[in-house]
């Protein structure tokens, strides 16, 4: 979610900075018409842009929120490109209404503007997101060989699993079950521990508090929704699994990962 509002904020604002900053192809000068000046203009095809990303960025939200996942990278682009495409129609619009110019003439100028311009910030923000989660999926994802060894309260052990197939842990009164895949099933294995003794355990393989029953593992997150009481879920990204309950004292580190 954090990435569309940065993507409709900040995108409009570059055009809006760089086209009064630098004037490339003599933007300035093609927008001396009407009854406003050229860098009113400018602002006021801002603001078109702005609708067009909010309207994009909500239905691109809505997509990976009922589809419970994100979309792939070449997905990603192709939005991108689109949202470009789509705001150039609107913008060439305003243009050929106030300047009496012929649409598809506007339309030409606009969408060369709009390409050499826009194409900055969808990179920079591509690059940088890509570094991002980069540096997370090192710093979260447990190596296929490493196995987590859970013991009981009287310090035995009781299950060896690899720490990439466990899905969550839940407290279950004197006890926490632990939420696991085996040959792609989910299975379930109740241990005679506390979820405060698990505490080393969980943050040497990176499992997350995101409740006070729960731990979850946030690379098998697929997504945060949130229900109409308002509460939070993270939904995981094995068929089957149960919504994982997320409370607001966790829910911006949790957030911060994913």
């Amino acid at each position: 979610m954090r990435r569309h509002i940065v993507i409709t904020l900040l995108v409009p604002l570059f055009f809006v900075g760089f086209s009064l900053s630098y004037r490339p192809f003599e933007i300035l000068e093609n927008c001396d018409f009407g009854t406003f000046p050229p860098y009113v203009q400018i602002i006021l095809m801002g603001c078109i842009l702005l609708a067009t990303l909010l309207l994009s960025r909500i239905i691109f939200f809505l997509v990976e929120h009922f589809s419970r996942k994100r979309l792939s990278w070449w997905t990603d682009m192709i939005w991108c490109a689109s949202e470009v495409i789509v705001a150039a129609f609107f913008v060439a619009m305003y243009c050929s209404l106030f300047s009496h110019k012929l649409y598809f003439l506007c339309l030409g100028t606009v969408l060369q503007q709009l390409v050499a311009i826009l194409i900055y910030p969808y990179v920079i923000i591509s690059l940088t997101e890509a570094l991002l989660y980069k540096d997370k999926s090192v710093k979260y994802s447990n190596k296929p060989e490493s196995v987590i060894r859970f013991l009981d309260e009287h310090k035995k052990l009781k299950l060896i699993v690899p720490a990439s197939s466990v899905l969550y842990i839940k407290a279950d009164d004197n006890s926490v079950k632990i939420f696991y895949l085996e040959s792609g099933k989910i299975k379930e294995f109740v241990l005679r521990a506390s979820m405060r003794s698990l505490e080393a355990i969980a943050d040497k393989y990176h499992l997350i508090r995101c409740q006070r029953s729960y731990y979850v593992n946030p690379s098998h997150v697929n997504i945060l929704r949130k229900d109409n009481e308002g509460f939070i879920f993270a939904v995981l990204d094995v068929e089957g699994a149960a919504a994982i309950p997320v409370s607001k004292t966790y829910y911006d580190k949790l957030a911060s990962i994913l």
